[in-house]
């Protein structure tokens, strides 16, 4: 099942491309006239729940979670996660868990599971 996420602005915007490419239904903060650059973080939690969306960032604060409230959060551990990367991350996953719903709060995205999904 597909995911809907919302991209932080730290997350590489043509990772939303990628992601609607492989059938995610993905909106960045940079294109989102609701929301924009320098959107305060407390308005993307609330974004997120309203439109049921998963949050993919790396801002480090989303970890703590009196930060990041109810909402589910994807943290990009690499900083430098290609879009193909970040895509092919969420299709692992999906074929992990049978929903959005099935996540924990906190799941991180890195490198070395694709590599070892992979056999690297």
């Amino acid at each position: 099942m597909p995911f809907r996420v919302l991209l932080d602005e730290n997350v590489t915007s043509g990772a939303e491309v990628e992601l609607e490419r492989r059938g995610h239904d993905a909106i960045h903060v940079l294109t989102t006239t609701e929301l924009g650059a320098g959107t305060p973080d407390r308005d993307l939690v609330t974004f997120v729940r309203r439109t049921d969306r998963l949050l993919v960032t790396g801002d480090t604060g989303f970890l703590e979670p009196g930060h990041r409230g109810d909402a589910t959060v994807l943290f990009c551990q690499d900083d430098d996660l290609t879009p193909e990367e970040i895509g092919e991350l969420l299709d692992l996953l999906d074929s992990y868990v049978t929903g959005q719903t099935d996540l924990p709060p906190v799941y991180h995205l890195r490198r070395a599971d694709l590599d070892r999904s992979k056999g690297r």
